[in-house]
This record gives C-alpha cells, structure tokens and sequence, in this order.
C-alpha cells in the first residue's frame, strides 16, 4: 500500500508542474500578443506619420499661397 500512495503523490506533482507549465505558457502567449499588438500599433502611428509628413508640404503650399493671394 504505501507505493500507492508513494504513486499518487508522484501523480499529484507531475499534475502540478504540468498546470505551472500551462499557466506558463498561457502567460507567455499574452505577453508575446501584446508585444505584437504594440508593434502593430507602432507601425500604424509611423504611417500615420509619414502621411502626415508627405502631405504638411501641400498644406504649407495652400496656405502659404492663400496669404500670398489675400494680402496683394
């Protein structure tokens, strides 16, 4: 009878470390999708950028233009 419950106890730990590890990894893959999902944001911001750039030109053309015209 105790290698029973010698057995058991071994079970018991194996179960354990195999939820740690579990919980673990669930851990790991929220971690490593926020990273991803912060990149992709990042990204997104540095287009947004990057149109806001190509496109601060024309609008200093407008508006430089547009006084040009107002104050002849």
């Amino acid at each position: 009878m105790p290698s029973c419950g010698k057995e058991e106890k071994e079970h018991a730990l194996e179960m354990v470390n195999a939820t740690e590890i579990n919980i673990a990894l669930r851990e790991k893959k929220k971690v490593k999708k926020k990273k991803e999902e912060e990149e992709k944001e990042e990204e997104e911001e540095e287009e947004e950028e990057e149109k806001e750039k190509e496109s601060s030109p024309q609008v200093m053309t407008t508006v430089i233009a547009m006084l040009v015209l107002t104050y002849k």
